[in-house]
């Protein structure tokens, strides 16, 4: 009897600064298959920055756009790798959902990895007015129980 196996979608979920989209995209051409940057592809469909829409906008309505984008790409590609947006899985049912539907892993850094990969926060509106360190110190802070809430977690300091 022959095996069926499912092809489920590999989500990368964690802070920013985390290496989600270059873990992504080196995961993707590793299995061979199609990478989706979730900030890029909402970037590209509404023309706008992801600044200029949580500016414009707020990020309510940003979050509404990546839950409708992430549904989409889920249900057409169910092949795809996508990076997601540090804050796309914080409510607890929008994270079941996915969780049933594709294998998600939260990368994890610490704050001091994170603040030397994002620099001063140029273009990272929920750092924008603020001190990064403390910013990055409070998100961490804010999300550790939702970022432990997946299916695996990875360390990506010091790499």
């Amino acid at each position: 009897m022959t095996e069926t196996k499912t092809i489920r979608p590999i989500v990368l979920w964690g802070m920013m600064g985390s290496g989600k989209s270059t873990v992504g995209r080196l995961l993707a051409a590793d299995l061979q298959r199609p990478f989706y940057d979730l900030d890029q592809v909402v970037s590209e469909r509404c023309d706008m920055t992801i600044e200029c829409i949580f500016s414009e906008h707020g990020e309510v309505f940003f979050r509404k756009l990546e839950h409708k984008a992430l549904q989409q790409i889920l249900d057409e590609t169910p092949e795809a790798v996508i990076a997601l947006g540090g804050g796309t899985l914080l409510q607890p049912e929008v994270r079941e959902h996915i969780q049933k539907r594709a294998y998600v892993i939260t990368l994890d850094a610490s704050a001091g990895t994170l603040e030397a990969r994002v620099g001063t926060g140029q273009g990272r509106p929920l750092l924008k007015g603020h001190s990064v360190r403390e910013r990055l110190d409070t998100l961490l802070a804010d999300r550790k129980s939702a970022y432990a809430d997946v299916h695996w977690r990875i360390s990506t300091d010091g790499r």
